[in-house]
């Protein structure tokens, strides 16, 4: 992405540019909350080079002269000589006037000297080519200071005495000097009577400032953090009747307050914002494309489920999403740092195997998976050999691992060798199967 965002004041907002009268100091930007279509228009400049206008239709008719310059109603477009009413059509349009034929040779219309965006007759020097004199058009009409996307409708006459190579040079400098800058020219030439207003009588094509700056001020090569605020700052030029800003930024619009904007997205996926500006002379489009990193997330899974009887084995699986391009153990005994991958373990005791995956989205929440590992119950149990009728007496176990459930059914045997099973007695089973979790009990029975 080009950096197009040094020709804007630093400090979000919705701004304008209002040129100034006076040519040594270059025009202002200024915050506003609303704009409209007149000062939006005065971000576009007009410049007429012509070295006289005499024996022309306007020396020989002043009012034809007024009436080209203010007519109203105004006649935009169609044949040039038919064209009428510049300042009705366009009120805050700049007009430079640059005069390399010397002084008081070019009739200027009625209100020329009282309008605030008219200059000139400013005189520049006839170069023939030479660069050792060519004049600085782009510095005299103070355009360093315009906005990057800037529409500048340029007329040079080559009507008689005067051509194009009267000030090749002058004019190479000036297209260098925009071009630079970024701003876009429409040009004509004209050998039409020396009509140096009639030519910008026209709607111009739309052009666009689209900017866009990340919490840090970057504006070029942007990355962000899926959900981090991007600001979008855009001032639409020329003449627009409809607006958009996809996706999902700004609907269709023809209203002069969203020309001049600044909004703050939160792009959850690598996004191309495209900026589409139409108008009577075409449309014009900008795009910026935000890279966004996901922060990277774990999936593990184990092949025996979450529980194994000791001797076996499972087999845990991996997966990471995300913009991460390292995982590590953080526990557990597994070495593999592929980031999509699996490995056989044979844990002798119940374990939690966890792993952190990092990259360029960030680092990961740990994440973990136990296998349980149960034992093989174990049992002992102490009884008398021989006891008397009647008699009550007691029966010692032991107990590991048990957790579904504990049963003891005694039988008794008499000394006619006949024998009668008792009740049996139910036991409260172990917690748990896993080491480190024996379950010891002693009954007394009668």
């Amino acid at each position: 992405m080009t950096d197009v965002n040094r020709k804007l004041p630093s400090e979000p907002g919705v701004y304008y540019v209002r040129p100034s009268s006076n040519l040594d100091e270059p025009p202002t930007y200024e915050l506003q909350s609303q704009v409209t279509q007149a000062e939006l228009a005065s971000l576009v400049s007009c410049v007429s080079v012509i070295d006289e206008t005499n024996g022309s239709a306007y020396s020989n008719n002043q009012g034809l002269l007024n009436n080209i310059w203010s007519q109203s109603p105004a006649v935009i477009g169609g044949a040039v000589d038919n064209r009428r009413g510049f300042r009705t059509a366009f009120p805050y349009r700049s007009f430079y006037l640059l005069d390399p034929g010397g002084p008081n040779n070019i009739n200027l219309p009625a209100g020329w000297s009282s309008d605030a965006y008219a200059y000139g007759p400013i005189g520049v020097n006839r170069d023939n080519g030479n660069t050792g004199s060519r004049s600085d058009w782009f510095s005299i009409c103070n355009f360093q200071s315009l906005p990057f996307g800037t529409i500048v409708s340029i007329w040079i006459d080559i009507s008689g005495s005067m051509t194009l190579a009267t000030v090749q040079a002058s004019y190479n400098y000036f297209l260098q000097r925009c071009a630079d800058a970024g701003i876009e020219i429409v040009l004509s030439l004209s050998a039409s009577g020396e009509r140096y207003i009639e030519g910008h009588i026209q709607y111009l094509p739309p052009s666009a400032n689209f900017t866009a700056s990340d919490a840090a001020g970057n504006t070029t090569n942007i990355q962000v953090i899926a959900g981090d605020p991007v600001t979008l700052n855009w001032v639409v030029f020329g003449d627009v009747t409809n607006l958009e800003v996809t996706p999902g930024v700004l609907s269709p619009t023809s209203d002069v307050n969203q020309f001049v904007k600044t909004v703050t997205v939160n792009p959850t996926s690598d996004t191309t914002y495209t900026l589409s500006a139409q108008g009577p002379a075409g449309l014009t489009s900008r795009t910026i494309t935000i890279d966004v990193l996901v922060p990277p997330t774990i999936s593990l899974n184990s092949s025996a489920g979450d529980t194994i009887i000791v001797g076996q084995c499972t087999t845990i699986s991996w997966e990471v999403f995300g913009d991460a391009n390292t995982i590590s153990w953080t526990t557990g005994d597994i070495s593999n740092t592929n980031l999509d991958s699996s490995e056989q373990v044979c844990p002798v005791d119940t374990f939690t195997y966890c792993a952190v995956a990092s990259g360029p989205g960030g680092v990961s929440p740990e994440t973990c998976i136990t296998i349980y590992v149960k034992q093989p119950p174990t049992a002992s149990i102490t009884v008398p050999a021989v006891v008397d009728y009647g008699q009550d007496f007691s029966i010692e176990y032991d107990t590991q691992f048990a957790d579904s459930s504990i049963t003891i059914t005694p039988t008794y045997t008499y000394l006619d060798g006949s024998t009668a099973v008792g009740a049996t007695i139910n036991r409260t089973p172990a917690t748990s199967a896993e080491l480190g979790d024996p379950d010891t009990d002693t009954v007394r029975t009668g």
